[in-house]
């Protein structure tokens, strides 16, 4: 279960530091915007894929 709540938090984390600060829209802060975002989507996707494999193995056995 806490795994979930990770990864809903890592998802919301990226999206809301997206959205944050849009009215500094200068080059460098949309590059980090943009990194931390994917950054984030990218951790929670894994995790997430991580749980489904250990889940899916651990049934095989």
């Amino acid at each position: 279960m806490i795994e979930l709540i990770l990864i809903a938090y890592a998802w919301i984390a990226g999206y809301i530091f997206s959205v944050i600060g849009t009215e500094n829209d200068s080059r460098p802060v949309v590059i980090e915007r943009l990194f931390y975002s994917v950054f984030w989507l990218v951790v929670g996707a894994s995790m997430l894929s991580t749980l489904l494999a250990t889940k899916v193995l651990r049934e095989e056995k």
